[in-house]
């Protein structure tokens, strides 16, 4: 009979421990959020595993969320992390009142360019912003522009 030395119990104990974190992330991630967030990869697993349709993958976790916020968790090495929120009180207090905390960066900017120009959907500099904003602030506040806007995006979603 062979004698267990310290290493192997050392490696079983820490397989043990491993696996029981992986059952809490598991059950605790289970009732606290739609997507799972595993212990190092975050909630990337089954992003990528939805990447063909994460519109309606995005759409489908916001929809079962209360707030409909959901925070997305990258892999732990990666630092990627962000929020999304299709809340209207959220997204009124991220584009109108506090819009100078949420920069957007010159990816977003070179993605969006093309379609959206450098006004005010672009914008990053409070500046700009505000003074594009006092400019279309009467149309965004037209009935029918609000109609056809709310319906485009119910098209679109």
């Amino acid at each position: 009979m062979t004698n267990i030395g310290w290493l192997e119990l050392f490696m079983a104990f820490m397989g043990f421990l491993l696996i029981l974190l992986w059952l809490y992330c598991y059950w605790h991630q289970r009732k606290n959020s739609p997507i799972l967030n595993w212990p190092l990869l975050g909630m990337s697993p089954r992003v990528l595993w939805n990447a063909h349709r994460i519109r309606d993958y995005a759409t489908h976790h916001l929809k079962q969320c209360p707030t409909a916020t959901l925070e997305f968790r990258g892999p732990c090495f990666a630092n990627h992390n962000f929020l999304l929120t299709s809340h209207p009180v959220n997204v009124h207090y991220i584009m109108s009142k506090h819009f100078y905390n949420f920069h957007k960066g010159p990816i977003f900017k070179k993605i969006f360019a093309d379609t959206m120009g450098n006004g005010i959907f672009v914008s990053d500099q409070s500046d700009s912003w505000a003074s594009q904003r006092m400019s279309i602030q009467s149309l965004l506040k037209n009935g029918r522009f609000q109609q056809l806007f709310e319906k485009t995006i119910q098209e679109k979603v």
